[in-house]
Order: C-alpha cells, then sequence, then structure tokens
C-alpha cells in the first residue's frame, strides 16, 4: 500500500497521485506478505514550480503635442491617447494598467484616453501583468505644448495733422 501524511493513498502496487503546487512529496509503500511480515521505503517526488517567462511592455515612443489655439486663455486642456502593448511567450492573457506619476491608475486597458490641464511634461507607466503576477513595465514621456498665440497687431491708421481755427 502507499501512503503519505494523509493517510493510505492507494492498495495497489501502481497508485495515481494528484497534488496541487510545487514541492517535495514523500509516499512510503509498504509490502506485506501472507505471515504478516513487513517492509517499507520511503519515496520522495519533487514536482518542480510551473516555468513561467515574464511578460514585456511596450508603452510606445515619447510624444509631443500642443493645446490647440481657441481664443480663450483659460481653456488648456487636452486630450491624448497612450497606445501600449504587451506580450508573453507562454500565450498567457494579459492585464494592463496605466498609471501617471503620482501612481494614479489611468487605465486597465493597452490602450488609454487621457485628459491633461496646462503645458507641462507628463509621464505614465504601462504595467503588464500576466495570470501569474509576473509584470513588466515601461514609461513614456507626453510633452504639452502651450496653447500658441501670436502677438495682435495694432494700427492707429496714417499719421494725420489737424489745424484749430482761430476764434
Amino acid at each position: 500500500q502507499w501512503s503519505d501524511s494523509n493517510g493510505v493513498r492507494c492498495d495497489t502496487f501502481d497508485c495515481d497521485v494528484t497534488e496541487n503546487g510545487s514541492g517535495d512529496y514523500n509516499y512510503t509503500f509498504t509490502c506485506t506478505d501472507p505471515y504478516g511480515l513487513s517492509s517499507s521505503s520511503i519515496v520522495t517526488v519533487t514536482v518542480e514550480p510551473e516555468v513561467n517567462e515574464a511578460p514585456t511592455a511596450d508603452a510606445g515612443d515619447d510624444e509631443s503635442y500642443e493645446i490647440s489655439h481657441d481664443g480663450d486663455p483659460d481653456t488648456d486642456s487636452i486630450t491624448f491617447t497612450l497606445t501600449g502593448s504587451g506580450s508573453d511567450v507562454d500565450g498567457d492573457p494579459l492585464s494592463y494598467s496605466w498609471t501617471d506619476s503620482g501612481e494614479n491608475e489611468r487605465c486597465t486597458t493597452a490602450t488609454c484616453d487621457v485628459t491633461e490641464n496646462g503645458a507641462d511634461s507628463y509621464s505614465y507607466t504601462l504595467s503588464v501583468t500576466d495570470p501569474y503576477d509576473a509584470t513588466a513595465s515601461d514609461d513614456v514621456v507626453v510633452i504639452v505644448e502651450q496653447e500658441p498665440n501670436t502677438a495682435p497687431t495694432a494700427y492707429a491708421g496714417p499719421d494725420t495733422s489737424y489745424v484749430i481755427a482761430h476764434d
């Protein structure tokens, strides 16, 4: 019979066993002859962890945008799209997370529409995770240029002279 720390597994020489997870598993095989004499032997089966390679992440190239001139200096928002990708050589399904420099999650998809206010340099991180919690990250910088504005041209007309009439 075969047994382990959970008790008897089976009463035959061949014994199918299912274990969950990697580790060392000890089994004792005990054989008893018709006269009641027995002998036991212990075998250790080592189950290696499943091989899993981490995914890769690509947040795309750094980008630059300009706030559109709309005639209102108080509106300075701009919306742009972050386009990233991930891959996994094991073919595992992937989850995505875009975060900004303040660690705020912006999206949970590979493509993310973002609205920012004001000209500045904005940093974002794309994290790609597989079901085994292996994660890869990549950063992208988006530079937002201020709204263009050309100074107006003032024209008061041609120089003119006037004569004041004498009274």
